[in-house]
């Protein structure tokens, strides 16, 4: 744990347990693999020092490993850290790489001497991102003389998430002067970066490091912790400004989460925000206003949220709250219809659905739903026909008016044992198919099967089929007339 900890921080001083490619004037394959482990202890004593031995492969050559994808390499180079004297300007002959490029680049740190060279070279808008805000970020690190980056998150494939205030110095000042999309270029000093001693193999001592940093994003953590280590009444003594920024900080959390499908982590954290709505205390109307507006906004987020987990009621309570504070809102209302048609309400779920339609005619979110929800009532009344016809078709066989009473009564009692110990085939198959067809119809989570006049085995088959195929079920109503069977899919997860 050590040993990668201390190579994490040798990118750019925050988390990251990936090892990568680097090439420097010290070390010629820093990548070579050893046949065994190195003993820290015996390198920090004095003394000979210790022995290792390297990994050679068929050849005879030592055995390099490739991290990098090449063609992906590439596209990462930055020849502007290699000496080009065709493009030199007269009076920069003797310069470095990168005293040249510090000649285009601005100096931002606070005294000027240096320490941070910037160069802008992609616009971001928005705010400047403050202190102690999480920030996620692409960038490539070179070292002088290398065209090939020491370090890359894009060469990784993986975004860097990271708090400003805990890495390198430099690394923070650079990141605090940009905005969200931001893509600039940051010529960092030793004494901003690694100092003297640098970090391991991959970045000597007195090393300058060339960062390329563009901001995918960011979230303030200032005030943050201050809510949270308040008291209740403290929280809603806070001035309206200060709680809107932890309801932002909350609510962008969430929607990090659901731009990555983890919709039961975006729910948690939208549900935060609300709660930090819920607990304001207002001092006037325009606050009352400004909150109001908010949490509309989160009311419908929250119920996007519960759809897309299949959770219908949750859903519907959101959408109460966002249409009792607009009832004309055509997002809530598409959203209510939707959970309604997930319970498979479907008369309720075409109300609401032909409001948000009347007051969004052109809306194809809404239009589909509309023709998704008629094609459900559809496969709902096939099942229904069915099942009466089944109950009401005539027996195969036509029995003698004639016959005795009692002996049409023995009969009877006869037919009905044996129905009640078998359930027929063609039933089974009707059951296999309108299950399946509701499995298959992404839209409804639940259906009811009436069930008031079917058999014991009937009821059975229904039970073991839904069983088999990964389907809830429940039992609704009290006496034969009124019973039936609700049929349920089994709620999905946050990936």
């Amino acid at each position: 744990m050590e040993q990668v900890e201390e190579e994490s921080v040798c990118g750019n001083g925050s988390i990251n347990t990936e090892n990568t490619a680097y090439d420097d004037e010290f070390s010629k394959d820093p990548t070579i693999e050893l046949l065994g482990g190195l003993d820290l202890n015996d390198l920090r004593k004095d003394g000979p020092g210790t022995e290792f031995e390297v990994s050679y492969n068929e050849t005879g050559t030592p055995e390099v490993k490739q991290y990098f994808d090449g063609e992906e390499l590439s596209k990462n180079l930055n020849y502007e850290t290699q000496l080009d004297d065709e493009g030199s300007s007269s009076g920069d002959e003797d310069l470095s790489p990168f005293d040249r490029l510090a000649r285009k680049m601005e100096d931002i740190t606070p005294d000027k001497s240096g320490g941070v060279y910037k160069e802008r070279l992609k616009q971001g808008t928005g705010m400047t991102i403050p202190l102690r805000s999480f920030v996620k970020v692409h960038y490539n690190g070179y070292l002088e003389y290398s065209d090939e980056p020491y370090d890359s998150s894009r060469l990784r494939n993986e975004v860097q998430q990271h708090q400003l205030g805990g890495g390198l110095e430099g690394w923070d000042l650079a990141i605090s002067t940009m905005k969200k999309g931001e893509l600039s270029r940051f010529l960092i000093s030793p004494e901003y970066a690694y100092g003297n001693i640098g970090c391991g193999p991959r970045i000597p001592g007195d090393s300058r490091i060339l960062f390329e940093i563009e901001v995918l994003s960011f979230r303030e953590k200032a005030g943050v912790d201050e809510y949270y280590s308040a008291s209740r009444e403290e929280k809603r003594q806070m001035p309206m400004n200060v709680v809107l920024k932890v309801y932002l900080a909350e609510k962008q959390r969430g929607t990090e989460f659901f731009n990555r499908n983890k919709f039961l982590d975006a729910l948690k954290w939208y549900q935060k925000a609300k709660d930090v709505l819920d607990n304001i205390r207002l001092k006037d109307e325009k606050e009352e206003k400004t909150q109001q507006k908010e949490l509309l906004k989160i009311c419908l987020n929250l119920a996007i949220c519960s759809l897309k987990l299949s959770h219908s009621g949750r859903a519907i309570t959101y959408c109460k709250e966002a249409l009792d504070i607009d009832e004309r809102n055509t997002k809530a209302l598409y959203c209510y219809g939707k959970a309604l048609h997930q319970l498979s309400e479907f008369g309720r779920a075409k109300h609401y659905l032909q409001r948000a339609q009347k007051l969004a005619p052109g809306n194809q979110d809404i239009n589909k739903e509309l023709e998704r929800l008629e094609s459900s009532v559809k496969q709902f009344r096939m099942t229904e026909k069915d099942i009466c016809r089944r109950m009401f078709a005539k027996p195969s066989k036509t029995e003698d008016v004639n016959k005795k009473s009692t002996k049409e009564s023995a009969n009877s009692k006869t037919k009905t044992k044996e129905h009640e110990e078998k359930c027929g085939d063609e039933f089974q198959g009707l059951v296999k198919v309108r299950l399946q067809a509701f499995k298959d119809d992404s839209h409804v989570m639940e259906i009811p099967f009436p069930c008031g006049t079917l058999s014991r085995p009937e009821m059975v088959c229904i039970f073991e089929t839904a069983l088999d195929m990964g389907l809830d079920t429940r039992i609704k109503g009290e006496g034969t007339p009124d019973i039936s069977i609700k049929i349920m899919k089994k709620q999905p997860t946050s990936p």
